[in-house]
């Protein structure tokens, strides 16, 4: 690998941060059991990498599906904590110079007063600032990064990391507290082992995370783990439900998906219904319990999770699934696109697409709409390309096509308060931010439609059912729309609110 890459991204709203984010005092003793922590988990992911499913395609959460041989050896991954590679062996850290103060660190030239000024000025995240958190894997050691990004003043810098265990493939924040009923501010991270770490994103300098779901795999064989302790796979994705806020999915490599109960910290329900490995879950905005999900089998799936052994529908596309999303503005619709380029417009009360584009030459690795603008659509693809759609009335038109310099494009995401800022990850050049109102036919297509819509919600769909017939199948949901549990034990529903900050370079464009 030689340099490193975004395999996920999630953004925090703003106004979900602490203003003063809490830090984390460490010694050098903590820092060296750190460093022997990582030994066994890197060793362990090593291993079931190499377990894996006999010559299986392995996947990364940029939905491109890469070879075993060949395709993964451009990034030399089965090496990646190999005892002879280049690192120095299973431990990542252990080449690092460890001090617990930079007054002990004789490369250390800055004043630690004068430092500590910056720090402090640096640390605390202002009400208008939104943070974006990011999945970056290198050749010797993963981490999640943590930028601040304040539209105002056009800001960006990367606030504070975490060392990563293994190599992040999903990212997905959630303002679920497990301390208390009141809003907190963590990401849940999906790697190639089978667990998912929850971290608190309010402290900086964290050894652990706040939480872990599912258990990692043993290194003995006797007997397989029990369903109800999670996945036995990588975690290729994870969607939080942000009705149920102890509700959480996450889809495996393992061919399942997993609804997790983060109050209990335990599987409520083991999904099996796809042949192949599930590369992407997305929860309905408004209907609590609505799931969508696609996999390598290339089929798309509705669950209605109060019952969802018996009730979901399916549907059969051309290829496998590389991304499902819906649609914010028109409730009965999700897009979904495949590993041949196509992206499909599905309304769940019928079995034929809406509407079928050809969006690229390569996978569609991403997808994502605008939050505020109806039918701003962006796509990005193996094919190094990102692309901005109208797909008003459901007659997709493209807008512009980009070549970020990117390589593949692996993640795109709509800022959650700016409608025209997306976060963009890929395989190279890190994490960037695309104003995409930035290329003068985008800004003519959607401005006006922007201030419309600032005037009007969502269609919200309150009084309806989502009838959702399979024929030739029992499977049969009536899909109501409304805020229940959705399968989930216990009620929930709290929004979000605290405050955040500001500083450094500006985002690229």
């Amino acid at each position: 690998m030689t340099s490193s890459i975004i395999t996920c991204l999630a953004w925090v709203p703003q106004g979900a941060a602490k203003e003063n984010p809490e830090k984390v005092q460490m010694n050098s003793d903590d820092i060296q059991a750190l460093v022997e922590k990582s030994k066994p988990t890197h060793k362990r992911a090593a291993e079931l990498s190499d377990e894996g499913a006999s010559g299986s395609n392995e996947v990364t959460q940029s939905g491109v599906t890469m070879e075993t041989e060949d395709d993964l050896a451009e990034y030399d991954l089965d090496n990646y904590d190999s005892p002879d590679s280049d690192t120095g062996g299973q431990d990542s850290f252990s080449g690092l110079a460890m001090f617990a103060s930079n007054r002990d660190d004789p490369y250390m030239t800055l004043q630690e007063d004068e430092e500590d000024r910056d720090d402090l000025e640096d640390l605390v995240i202002q009400p208008r600032d939104n943070l974006i958190v990011a999945g970056r894997a290198q050749e010797d050691a993963s981490c999640l990064e943590v930028y601040v990004y304040n539209e105002d003043e056009g800001t960006l810098y990367v606030h504070h990391d975490i060392l990563l265990p293994s190599f992040p493939l999903a990212a997905e924040w959630m303002n679920f507290n497990p301390k208390d009923s009141t809003p907190g501010n963590y990401v849940a991270m999906g790697y190639m082992t089978p667990v998912i770490d929850v971290w608190n994103l309010d402290v900086v300098d964290c050894l652990e995370p706040a939480f872990t779901l599912g258990k990692r795999k043993k290194k003995s064989k006797k007997k397989a783990p029990k369903p109800t302790e999670g996945h036995t796979d990588a975690v290729l994705d994870i969607a939080w439900n942000r009705h149920v806020r102890h509700g959480l999915a996450s889809a495996s490599a393992d061919n399942t998906i997993a609804l997790w109960d983060m109050a209990q910290q335990k599987v409520l329900s083991l999904l099996t219904h796809h042949s192949d490995k599930v590369q992407t879950v997305a929860w309905h905005p408004f209907e609590a319990q609505s799931l969508a999900s696609g996999s390598f089998d290339m089929s798309v799936k509705v669950f209605d999770c109060r019952s969802a052994h018996d009730s979901f529908k399916t549907w059969s596309l051309d290829g496998e699934i590389e991304r499902v999303i819906w649609d914010l503005f028109q409730p009965f619709h999700f897009l979904a696109s495949t590993d041949k380029g196509n992206v499909y417009c599905m309304d769940v009360r019928t079995d034929k697409p809406v509407f079928t584009l050809k969006a690229h030459d390569d996978a569609v690795t991403a997808l994502s709409l605008s939050t505020e603008v109806p039918s701003c659509l962006v796509t990005a693809s193996a094919d190094h390309l990102y692309k901005v759609w109208d797909i008003k009335d459901n007659k997709p038109s493209l807008i512009v096509s980009k070549d970020p310099k990117m390589g593949t494009v692996n993640c795109v995401h709509c800022s959650p308060n700016s409608p025209f800022i997306f976060a963009v990850g890929g395989e190279r050049d890190g994490m960037r931010l695309v104003d995409v109102t930035s290329h003068a036919p985008v800004h003519r297509q959607f401005s006006k439609r922007r201030r419309r819509a600032a005037q009007e919600t969502p269609a919200l769909v309150t009084n309806q059912s989502t009838s959702m017939h399979q024929p030739g199948s029992s499977h049969t949901s009536e899909m109501s729309v409304e805020t229940d549990t959705a399968g989930f034990q216990k009620p929930g529903a709290r929004e979000v609110k605290s405050t955040k900050k500001s500083k450094k370079q500006p985002p690229t464009t």
